[in-house]
């Protein structure tokens, strides 16, 4: 039997298919699981949830489990991301943690995920770390 790590948006649409019909028969286990699902699912559509994954894996290098997690709790700042990334990815620069910030920024927006093509004038991958850009509130 093959496995396959999931995004919370993965779980829930499998769980919500078969267990929706049916809530009374749950077990407290089940009936647990669904409401933590129905609480903590920050991204609603499985398919926009995957292709963030994608993304996370192909265009910044993360390990597929890494990027569920990300996709998972949709970290809003470099700081909120950081913990997650510095161990396992000590070479990302403020760029990668800015793209991988955008990438998981569209999906709290609901937007299509795409990679983010370099503007003209940035420096290329792996070049000299940017200062921080983030805005103070």
């Amino acid at each position: 039997m093959d496995k396959k790590p999931l995004t919370l948006a993965e779980v829930k649409s499998l769980i919500f298919e078969r267990w929706a019909r049916n809530q009374a028969a749950l077990t407290p286990d089940q009936r647990r699981l669904f409401e933590y699902l129905a609480k903590f699912t920050k991204v609603k559509d499985p398919e926009v949830a995957r292709r963030a994954v994608e993304v996370l894996v192909e265009s910044y290098g993360l390990e597929e489990e890494d990027a569920i997690q990300l996709v998972n709790i949709l970290p809003k700042t470099a700081d909120e991301l950081r913990p997650f990334l510095f161990r396992s990815y000590p070479l990302l620069d403020e760029k990668a943690y800015s793209g991988i910030l955008e990438t998981l920024k569209s999906l709290a927006e609901e937007k299509p995920v795409e990679v983010e093509e370099p503007a003209e004038g940035e420096a290329p991958e792996g070049g000299e770390p940017e200062g921080s850009d983030e805005e103070t509130s």
